[in-house]
């Protein structure tokens, strides 16, 4: 009895499926990273407009240069249309995300139906070829039997 192997038929699917899995993790890791790096410019933008903010109070005992409040008035107004751009940039950000994360869990998904396949198949196959050992050793003891009591009954005969 020739012993035999299980393969998965679809295995080349698995393997590219899992490979588009780990490309979607790699791309949700990229986007993650995308929206940090748009949070901390947001948070750029906030602390320049504090800063700017504090420049326009004047401080005890100092002249107050009205020039400088204009131009800082102006400055902080720019500032505060650059962090409403930002948070829209982070809003978009965490939509893309958010749809990278979808992606990831179909992929997912569609990695497990196939492991979950591959595995039943391999536990049918098991239990094909632990039938087919039964069969085979019954016959292997079938035929032993046969033989044993053809020996028995010739000892009998040429023992009358």
């Amino acid at each position: 009895m020739a012993a035999r192997s299980f393969t998965f038929r679809l295995q080349r699917l698995l393997d590219i499926r899992v490979m588009r899995e780990k490309q979607a993790r790699q791309e949700l890791l990229a986007r993650q990273a995308q929206l940090a790096t748009e949070e901390q410019r947001l948070e750029v933008l906030v602390a320049e407009a504090a800063a700017l903010q504090d420049r326009m109070t004047p401080r005890a005992g100092e002249l107050v240069d009205f020039d400088e409040i204009r131009m800082c008035t102006w400055a902080l107004r720019a500032k505060e249309k650059e962090q409403e751009s930002q948070r829209q940039r982070i809003s978009d950000a965490h939509a893309r995300v958010n749809e990278q994360q979808d992606v990831l869990r179909q992929r997912g998904i569609e990695v497990k139906a196939l492991e979950k396949l591959k595995d039943k198949q391999r536990e049918e196959f098991q239990q094909e070829l632990l039938a087919e050992q039964a069969v085979f050793l019954d016959d292997l003891a079938s035929q032993q039997y046969i033989r044993q009591t053809a020996e028995i009954e010739a000892l009998k005969e040429q023992a009358q």
